[in-house]
């Protein structure tokens, strides 16, 4: 399942394997099985949290 987490990314949610906050309204995921990382909104960020409760 593919997510658009920003303009800039589309992120398999599969490969998440941490977001951590990354300044104010940012945050950074961290996906597994790459050295990569994609940016992600705080609304996005609001919006995959809804997802997964």
């Amino acid at each position: 399942v593919f997510f658009r987490c920003h303009k800039s990314y589309i992120i398999n949610l599969n490969y998440i394997s941490n977001i951590t906050p990354y300044g104010r309204w940012t945050y950074v995921v961290q996906l597994s099985g790459t050295d990569h990382d994609a940016l992600i909104t705080h609304e996005k960020y609001e919006e995959l949290e809804k997802m997964f409760s």
